[in-house]
């Protein structure tokens, strides 16, 4: 805390609460978790004490400002009880400089609503476990726990996550093991929110590529370990969990006992015999049954058979690790590292990080329901594998994107009405719903003919596609859906709804809530008859003097700002607000009115609560087909969403030909004409320079990008991961023409960052993550690396570039963007006939130096480094100084340096870099280094 933020929080002091503080002592000493943060319901707000209110305040308010003090006495003169500079409790032994200080505990109050719920998401993002203390019916000083969740499971703030665009809260509970030396991973995933559980069991590599995709894909957000201290494998899952941010909880392998799993399991996903995993899974189904225990899933009677089963296939899907993820912005992640690792921007320049379209799924996200978005989230990190589910996509996508008056009409007007079908269901099925939500849901239904009709009203070679997936679908639920349109018509006044938004049982329903009704209806006659009488008396048009009802204020009068003179100094009437809309008020006789209506209004709901809840139970009822509402309503609004971002990018997008994957070993490969980096595109005055790419097997597979700095290197390459990503999506992608052949895995190496935090270098770090790379790519990957060696000395970076580009041609045989800024490594394509050059070029006439952003064939003939530092305003003499030092050099390297430089290029190029003997090749690699660094010095 800044001497000003301290001085002003301190000046802020409460009278102390000795029993509260007493009770929160005892509950801070006796559990040393640091990652729970505690809120206490005060009934009206929330209250947040001592290190918990410091955290909170800086993450949510960005300050300490917001914070108060208790002032805390303590009746042993021995010890004292301090607030400490970060908002901890501390005990101290008693002198007269300590007992000058100021004593107190931090105090924080944040309001019930839109505030709390902010805060609940952000402590879950940030990984914070939360507890909810309420204090105990008829007690004043006796508190409990009544609500609990972790970033993994937060069944019981449902109501608060799905009030927007979540994606859901993925629990995973993990054995690891092996079997005939490999890495056996059993894994259960659960997501209590959306009611799903799923099993995998999959074997990995030494480095858990398998296991880190996992993760990005499935969205984990907390795990529960299996413990197993003497397992070196287990040892190295816990690194990976701590570098992905997963916390983790270590349990007995007790908790994995597979005893009760297979019953556990039938009754949360019903008593279909087929819904159950594999038997051989048998780890998975221990994982499962840990999951099953510590998610408390079988406490609640109303998941039985309410869960569905998902099942995740390590060869339906893409790899993705979260460099990739970072490196290609795929997604925004929370990691400060994703912008400063991303530069490449438009054209070749850095982009802002502050630009809303930064990440690809940033850009494709226009989707019109909240389902839509969190389906399409799931798409970009699960790229398919299967050609023919890629094609089946891309038909879906071709359609819509043919049909611009039936795209139109769907994001204009049909989906955009559409809520969150999700959440709605949620509701009714947690029994938190009110009339409220049946009334949306009737709403939602209602428009489904019109959404059938515009479907209806397609036409191309797609019609059949349409008509089998979404209009057949459509058709039915709108038929299951008649009973409940039937029922809120008959039981919910639909118009009360519609004029006032009182969601109420219909008073013909009862005969108590008729007369009830009657006396509203004549205390709103007799507030119409007074606004007639108030515009005559105002002398002003009856038109211009309109009733305006909330649930708040009940019945005010409105006028538009400009007719507020009519009332001005007119004692008789009431100002009660202003606002855009005019100038509401009333009078006397009205708030009468109005304290009589609240009444009656108060005693119909009371009366109609039996009925409410019967009519609420019904609805609940029609909670699967909801679901399947949903899930077709969030799959056609993708598909529109796709074809829509598609058609409307500055050149639009095209569909791409898909080889399947492994079929390219006959030259094919990917090939793509006038590509162009979506992202960077939309960017605000860029004009975009487009380029090809040809990797063919055994031809081009492999291209060396090379050319000066801020050339637009990153730029391309980046550019060809997302195109092909885009392309497995499903999507339409940014290029003329495009021949897209399906990849295992994009693995990059791109940006350069330390990893401070971790204790990691740059350099460290782009060796581990390329070492990462050689031990998991195979021939079917694309390979994505930047600047590698440029974080040691230029021989050192220079043989490790050498040698890793010529292991991934004649090792991996992987397709491969290289990008580098050592000259000398286009002398591979000499060697290997797999390997191209290009190179960004430029122009340097009438000694000006302009940045072409075009990518051409063969290596780049000079270094334009100099011409940059000029394009970034380097001091005039700074400039001639390297001018002339280079030049200098030049003349040096003319002679000696250029024939050692020659000499150490052959020698090295004798090295035979294989996986046969690595140690044998690194040791030949440091003594020609060692060699040729004693000679240059």
């Amino acid at each position: 805390m800044s001497d000003n933020e301290q001085e002003e929080s301190s000046q802020v002091v409460l009278k102390e609460d000795k029993t509260f503080v007493t009770f929160f002592q005892s509950l801070v000493s006796s559990n040393e978790d640091t990652d729970t943060i505690r809120l206490f319901d005060r009934k009206g707000y929330y209250s947040i004490h001592g290190e918990d209110a410091v955290f909170v305040a800086m993450m949510h308010f960005k300050s300490k400002k917001s914070l108060k003090y208790w002032s805390i006495s303590d009746p042993n003169p021995k010890k004292k009880i301090k607030i400490d500079n970060d908002g901890s409790l501390t005990t101290t032994a008693s002198s007269s400089q300590q007992q000058q200080q100021e004593l107190g505990l931090a105090v924080l109050t944040i309001r019930q609503g839109y505030e709390f719920e902010n805060i609940v998401k952000e402590l879950l993002d940030e990984k914070k476990k939360i507890e909810i203390w309420s204090m105990k019916p008829n007690s004043k000083q006796q508190w409990e726990l009544i609500k609990k969740g972790s970033p993994g499971n937060t069944q019981m703030f449902e109501d608060v996550l799905l009030n927007g665009n979540c994606e859901g809260s993925v629990m995973m509970a993990l054995k690891v093991t092996r079997e005939k030396g490999s890495i056996v991973f059993g894994i259960s995933f659960g997501d209590a929110t959306f009611k799903t559980i799923g099993v995998s069991q999959f074997m990995d590599n030494d480095n858990l590529s398998n296991l880190s995709s996992f993760i990005m894909q499935m969205s984990v957000k907390e795990c529960l370990l299996c413990c197993d201290q003497k397992n070196y494998d287990y040892q190295k899952v816990k690194e990976k969990l701590s570098d992905a941010g997963i916390p983790f909880t270590e349990l007995p392998k007790s908790d994995f006992s597979s005893k009760n799993a297979e019953q556990d399991l039938t009754r949360l996903l019903g008593s279909v015999k087929n819904n159950l995993p594999d038997i051989e899974q048998e780890h998975a189904i221990q994982s499962a049954s840990c999951l099953i225990k510590h998610l408390d899933l079988l406490s609640n009677p109303n998941y039985f058979g309410k869960f569905k089963l998902e099942k995740y296939d390590l060869d339906r899907y893409m790899k993705l690790d979260s460099s990739s993820f970072k490196g290609l912005h795929i997604i925004d992640l929370k990691d400060s590292s994703v912008s400063a690792a991303a530069g490449g921007g438009g054209a070749g320049g850095a982009s802002s990080s502050s630009n809303k379209d930064q990440s690809l799924y940033n850009l494709l996200n226009q989707c019109n329901t909240p389902m839509g978005s969190r389906l399409l989230l799931q798409w970009v990190k699960q790229p398919l594998l299967n050609a023919e589910e890629i094609e089946a996509r891309l038909n879906f996508v071709e359609a819509f994107y043919n049909d611009l008056e039936l795209r139109q009409s769907l994001r204009s007007n049909d989906l955009k009405k559409i809520g969150d079908l999700d959440r709605l269901s949620k509701k009714l099925h947690g029994q938190k719903a009110t009339l409220e939500d049946c009334v949306n849901l009737y709403g939602i239904v209602t428009r489904l003919p019109v959404v059938l009709q515009s479907l209806n009203n397609h036409s191309s070679i797609h019609q059949e596609l349409i008509k089998v997936n979404f209009i057949e679908s459509l058709e039915s639920i709108i038929s299951d859906f008649a009973k409940f349109c039937a029922m809120v018509e008959k039981t919910i006044d639909l118009d009360l709804a519609n004029d006032k938004h009182e969601y109420v049982i219909r008073s013909s329903f009862d005969e108590t809530l008729r007369g009830i009704q009657l006396k509203k209806d004549q205390i709103s006659n007799k507030i119409e008859r007074f606004r007639v009488d108030i515009a005559d008396d105002l002398n002003l048009d009856e038109a211009k003097v309109k009733l305006h009802y909330s649930e708040k204020d009940m019945f005010l009068l409105r006028i538009s700002r400009k007719d507020e003179v009519a009332i001005r100094d007119k004692k008789k009437y009431i100002v009660h607000a202003t606002a855009k809309d005019g100038v509401r008020f009333a009078t006397r006789e009205i708030d009468t009115l109005n304290e009589a209506y609240k009444k009656w209004s108060a005693e119909y709901l009371d009366k109609q609560d039996g009925l409410a809840k019967r009519t609420l139970q019904i609805a609940a009822s029609f909670v699967p087909l909801i679901e399947d509402l949903s899930s077709l309503i969030a799959t056609l609004d993708v598909f529109v969403t796709l074809s829509h971002v598609s058609s409307i990018a500055p050149i639009p997008f095209i569909r791409p030909e898909i080889i399947p994957l492994g079929s390219d070993e006959n030259g094919a490969g990917t090939v793509i004409i006038g590509g162009r980096h979506p992202c960077v595109e939309i960017q605000d005055n860029v004009n975009f320079i487009a380029n090809d790419i040809d990797l063919t097997r055994g031809q081009s597979q492999f291209q060396i990008i090379t050319g000066p700095n801020m050339g637009g290197k990153s730029t391309f390459i980046r550019q060809v991961g997302l195109i092909v990503l885009m392309a497995q999506i499903g999507c339409f992608v940014p290029a003329q023409k495009a021949t897209i052949a399906v990849v295992d895995c994009i693995l990059s190496r791109v940006g350069a960052g330390d990893s401070q935090l971790r204790g990691v270098s740059t350099f460290m770090a782009e060796m581990l993550e390329t070492s990462y790379i050689l031990k998991v790519a195979t021939k079917n990957s694309l390979i994505i690396i930047d600047e590698l060696g440029r974080g040691t000395s230029t021989y050192d970076g220079f043989g490790l570039a050498w040698g890793i580009a010529e292991y991934i041609c004649n090792q991996i045989g992987g397709f491969c963007l290289f990008a580098t800024h050592f000259h000398e490594l286009t002398i591979l394509s000499d060697l290997l006939p797999m390997v191209k050059n290009l190179h960004v070029s430029a122009s340097t006439q009438n000694n000006t130096f302009t940045l072409l952003y075009k990518v051409e064939q063969g290596p780049c003939d000079q270094s334009f480094g100099i011409h940059v530092a000029i394009l970034a305003n380097f001091p005039s003499q700074v400039i001639e100084n390297a001018k002339q030092k280079a030049k200098e050099l030049e003349s040096f390297e003319s002679n000696t340096l250029k024939q050692n430089h020659n000499k150490f290029l052959e020698e090295f190029k004798e090295i035979n870099f294989n996986s046969n003997d690595v140690e044998k090749s690194l040791s030949l690699v440091n003594s020609l280094l060692n060699k040729y660094s004693i000679d240059i010095n």
